[in-house]
């Protein structure tokens, strides 16, 4: 597997957020560990969720809505400065499903570069979406 480039860093998009701890599970995008993936290098646990999990999906979709309804990159910058990449676990977990609850843009190597909520994903959470924007506390 590949990490991401110093060009590809130096590029990434900020989301003027907060990404913090909520409940007793980590924080599905992580600090560290930058590694690009391709779909196919994804897996899906037996389990159909997780809180992680559903905390990703969360998390997602509020990225998603303060991105202008466009896809969200892979990896990106927060307030701080600092650089966050989504979780391959939570990416299998939402997308090796019959119904898959996100879709992926690739890049000419077939590696993820963006992610973006299933219609039906975004309609089940339309309502929710003021509580969700705030869970990711927009810095200001």
């Amino acid at each position: 597997m590949e990490r991401l480039s110093h060009e590809e860093m130096d590029k990434l998009v900020e989301f003027p957020v907060t990404l913090p701890a909520s409940g007793k599970h980590s924080i599905p995008f992580s600090y560290a560990s930058h590694v690009k993936y391709r779909p196919k290098e994804l897996k899906c646990e037996e389990r159909s969720t997780s809180a992680r999990t559903g905390e990703f999906k969360k998390r997602l979709l509020a990225l998603w809505w303060l991105n202008d309804e466009q896809p969200v990159p892979y990896a990106f910058r927060i307030a701080d400065g600092s650089v966050r990449s989504m979780d391959a676990g939570c990416l299998g977990m939402l997308s090796l499903k019959a119904n898959p609850e996100i879709s992926f843009s690739l890049d000419t190597d077939g590696h993820i570069v963006a992610v973006s909520p299933a219609p039906a994903t975004v309609a089940a959470w339309v309502e929710y979406k003021d509580l969700l924007l705030k869970q990711v506390q927009p810095a200001i």
